[in-house]
């Protein structure tokens, strides 16, 4: 999850290149990846389901060997990230609902309506 999904995002959030008006659309597609990877946790565990090429997390060593120790097959894993995946897409639903269909933030011709109003805001109350 951290290779493919956590750190993707971590570092999308921190890289800056992202303007906060504009996460909604990687929100998105971060929601309709952890939806494609609850109902079949075999693509993430194979490799065949990528979210976010551009911000890839590289693959030392150490994560390679655990990552070719883990069997897309072993019923223990699979379960484990189907649950991993619904528990974020809870957490997203919760905390980032704005950005996705039907919040705020969820398109850019509201977000540029917003934005005058936001533009004077502190980042804490966002």
């Amino acid at each position: 999850m951290y290779i493919h999904v956590t750190g993707p995002y971590w570092k999308l959030i921190t890289s800056g290149n992202v303007p906060y008006m504009e996460l909604y659309t990687h929100i998105q597609s971060l929601h309709k990846f952890i939806c494609a990877v609850k109902d079949i946790p075999e693509q993430l565990l194979k490799g065949s389901l990528l979210w976010q090429s551009d911000y890839e997390i590289p693959q030392e060593r150490f994560l390679n060997a655990v990552k070719n120790a883990i069997y897309p097959t072993d019923s223990l894993v699979v379960n484990s990230v189907h649950c991993m995946a619904k528990s974020m897409i809870t957490c997203i639903e919760k905390q980032l609902c704005y950005f996705l269909p039907g919040g705020q933030f969820s398109d850019l011709k509201i977000s540029r309506c917003l934005m005058p109003v936001l533009i004077n805001v502190p980042m804490k109350f966002l």
